[in-house]
């Protein structure tokens, strides 16, 4: 029996709640992974080939809010070509939102909750003609009717499911894919996470399905599997790693542990490593246990510069003194660090806004990402602020790209913050080479017949972000001697 996954999202990072359900189902399963930004110049084209020649008796999808309408114009256009095909829908909105998403036409199973386990017994009990009730399983039958099944607990024993099997996905591709430090693989250490941010879809689903969301995975298990994919894809040219965890390190003393194990392997194979944290987690104990492991360059949601918005809209609960706090203790350990800021969420004015860009003007991490507010379905923010659900019904998925001209005023404060921080950065790290850099790197493309946005963005990276990484080595290297 034959299992189509698609991957109908046009960025390069690896979804990494498919690829394990992909990877479970892989060993019983024929499985074919369909990948929007792999191959042909039209997809729904290509679609049509493979769907054509395979046949496949299930066609899954992994959707979030801003991706369920793409997920949907593809899934009719899938059952045009396999009318016998039953169509499945997992991850946040489906699990979020059940109903709605079985609501429509296109659906006929949704899987609420994690899918590895849900799914093999769905597949199985396909395979001998049973339709059991299979627990996180909802289904329409004959008559359109919605026939709900118990909530499946999340997975206690996360180190009981498969090593991920990457080989599914074009991994020259995605490890090519231009990100903090160029070439990247990235990894898991945990899953969930423990905070409660109003905005956030994390603590919907930790209430929606019974049993601990946050758990953690072997120490020894995760090393295994770095050592693993490292040596698996190093000949394509691997320049740095990153967990992808949303919380990587919130446990401590499992932090501890897994840097000790990672040191047996020879981690971080002398790369540059990069993790998340939520500010709460980051104080001087923290940062040396992620120093140990290797980690270079710390992304950290700050979300906004005025603390009322941090604290009473998105419930972040850091302070102003806190944040100064972390971005002292960062630059003492000589780490990069990159934040992440949310523009016009609610109650937000020309004040709080200037705050969010005084904030950057005075800290000038190595890197941030700025992004406009959008309230999402059953988050905690979406029962006193209804979402705007207009990107359900876009045929493509969405990406809410900022600066943009629908925001004028905080668009050209970030333009003008970025513009001043980089001169002033490039000239103090490198001084009259900065602007040697520039012309160089201008001279070696065509900036009118490319995308600016991603040229600009190239050029940072080049400069800026190469700047920071030959100043984190050098003080590495420093600290090893003054230790010898």
């Amino acid at each position: 029996m034959k299992i189509a996954f698609i991957q109908h999202v046009p960025t390069l990072h690896i979804n990494k709640g498919l690829a394990y359900v992909m990877s479970a189902v892989g060993h019983n399963f024929d499985v074919s992974l369909y990948d929007i930004n792999v191959g042909a110049k039209s997809f729904e084209a290509f679609l049509q080939k493979r769907l054509a020649l395979d046949n496949p008796a299930f066609i899954c999808f992994s959707v979030n809010s801003f991706s369920f309408g793409s997920a949907i114009n593809l899934a009719g256009f899938c059952k045009n070509i396999c009318p016998d095909a039953q169509i499945i829908f997992g991850g946040v909105h489906a699990t979020l939102m059940p109903e709605e998403t079985l609501g429509y036409r296109e659906v006929d199973y949704i899987c609420i909750g994690e899918g590895e386990e849900a799914m093999l017994e769905l597949l199985h009990s396909h395979l001998h003609n049973k339709e059991s009730i299979i627990p996180g399983i909802w289904r329409k039958d004959r008559e359109e009717n919605i026939v709900k099944a118990p909530l499946r607990p999340y997975i206690k024993d996360i180190d009981g499911l498969p090593m991920l099997n990457l080989d599914y996905w074009d991994m020259e591709k995605y490890i090519g894919y231009n990100r903090a430090f160029g070439r990247g693989l990235d990894i898991l250490s945990s899953r969930g996470c423990p905070f409660d941010c109003n905005f956030c879809s994390a603590p919907a689903l930790r209430r929606k399905i019974p049993g601990a969301y946050y758990r953690l995975r072997d120490s020894k298990l995760v090393a295994e599997e770095i050592d693993h994919q490292y040596k698996r894809y190093k000949h394509l040219g691997i320049q740095f790693l990153s967990f992808d965890d949303a919380c990587f390190g919130y446990n401590i003393q499992h932090l501890k542990v897994l840097a000790k194990e990672l040191r047996q392997k020879g981690f971080p194979y002398g790369l540059p490593v990069v993790s998340q944290a939520h500010p709460a987690m980051v104080n001087k104990e923290w940062i040396q246990a992620v120093k140990a492991i290797g980690c270079s360059l710390i992304v950290i949601g700050i979300e906004s510069g005025d603390e009322n918005i941090r604290c009473n809209v998105y419930n972040k609960n850091v302070t102003n003194k806190q944040v100064r706090s972390i971005v002292h203790d960062l630059k003492d350990a000589r780490l990069m660090f990159s934040f992440y800021f949310m523009v016009h969420a609610p109650k937000e004015n020309g004040i709080s806004l200037l705050r969010t860009f005084m904030m950057l003007m005075r800290v000038m991490p190595t890197n941030e990402c700025v992004s406009v507010f959008r309230s999402l379905p059953a988050t905690k923010m979406s029962e006193e602020i209804k979402p705007d659900l207009w990107y359900l019904n876009n045929k493509r998925s969405v990406f809410l790209q900022f600066p943009n001209m629908k925001h004028p005023f905080s668009s050209s404060l970030y333009l003008g913050y970025k513009l001043y921080s980089s001169i002033v950065r490039g000239l103090q790290l490198q001084g009259a080479r900065f602007i040697v850099d520039i012309v160089k790197y201008l001279l070696k493309v065509r900036l009118f017949k490319q995308d600016t946005r991603q040229v600009l963005s190239d050029l940072y990276r080049a400069t800026i972000v190469e700047y920071e990484l030959a100043n984190y080595n050098k003080a590495k290297d420093e600290t090893k001697i003054l230790q010898s």
